[in-house]
């Protein structure tokens, strides 16, 4: 089976090596876009198992320290923490913070390495011509072109793997609602903060008008805020307003980062709750904002 992989993130990465060692010939597209800062730098402790699986464990510790568990500050109570360690076995007993550009590099690389045909070019997709198949999405011709294993032919499998940019479902025209909560969230990497906790330990704290959270990376930490977009409009103008506000009207942020020195730029994510409905048909699928499609004939 010839497989298309359109976005080559951790998911779109991972999966085109998992499909090259049962045999499918694989065409991975990046469009080499790899951003300063990108969320999911705290991993999950099930996310190890599928590192090991992939023999990635070495390149994402290379990323960033060991996360061990999560402390959660709300203000008027006790501070409450735990490890992972203490779910084992139930859960993995560890997890690691990291660095999104590198992990992102390193796992690509490993797509690589294992035989997945990897394309920098930003793919496109356009709706299929009617025909016999059924299929609903094919590869633009530049795109196909840009693809000299395809041969010209259209692959038996796409898989949209670029996240919020929802690219097949915007071909389709599936459009996206928003959940009902109305977030937005700024955040950026600090130097020369104070971190007097458990190396590792990813906290959550509550403020008076939403959530922040301290990530510990490799000499930075990450930190940002998500308010509601009239609490965050109170703040400031600008992501960077908004965000030095939060930590210096904050004690507890300002104990961490106010002497703190930020040396990325603010990044800021908006409506984390995308839904996109359509009935399911036979011959494709869909998992969140990731789509594949498949010839029913090959189903």
């Amino acid at each position: 089976m010839r497989v298309a992989i359109l976005g080559a993130g951790p998911a779109g990465s991972a999966l085109a090596i998992f499909l090259t060692r049962l045999g499918a010939e694989v065409t991975l597209f990046d469009d080499g876009r790899r951003p300063e800062l990108l969320v999911g730098e705290s991993l999950v402790p099930a996310v190890v198992p599928i590192l090991q699986r992939l023999g990635l464990e070495a390149e994402t510790a290379a990323c960033g320290p060991v996360k061990p568990g999560v402390s959660f500050v709300w203000p008027g109570t006790p501070r409450f923490s735990f490890t992972f360690a203490r779910f084992a076995p139930a859960v993995f007993p560890y997890a690691y913070n990291i660095a999104r550009p590198q992990f992102d590099d390193a796992i690509a690389a490993a797509a690589t390495r294992a035989g997945v045909h990897r394309v920098v070019t930003r793919a496109q997709l356009q709706a299929a011509p009617a025909n016999e198949t059924g299929a609903e999405l094919v590869l633009a011709p530049e795109t196909l072109a840009a693809a000299p294993v395809l041969g010209g032919c259209q692959p038996d499998l796409i898989v949209d793997a670029t996240g919020r940019a929802r690219h097949a479902a915007r071909v389709l025209a599936i459009p996206a609602q928003l959940g009902p909560r109305k977030d937005v969230a700024h955040f950026a990497h600090f130097e020369n903060f104070q971190w007097d906790d458990v190396p590792g330990q990813v906290l959550i704290a509550r403020g008076e008008a939403g959530w922040s959270w301290c990530i510990p990376l490799k000499e930075r930490l990450s930190v940002g805020i998500v308010l509601g977009h009239d609490d965050a409009a109170r703040l400031g103008r600008t992501p960077e307003e908004r965000l030095h506000a939060a930590i210096a009207t904050d004690s507890w942020l300002s104990r961490i980062v106010g002497a703190g020195r930020r040396v990325t730029g603010v990044a800021t994510y908006s409506n984390y709750q995308l839904i996109s409905r359509r009935g399911v048909g036979p011959g494709w699928v869909m998992v969140g904002d990731a789509f594949g499609f498949v010839d029913p004939m090959l189903s």
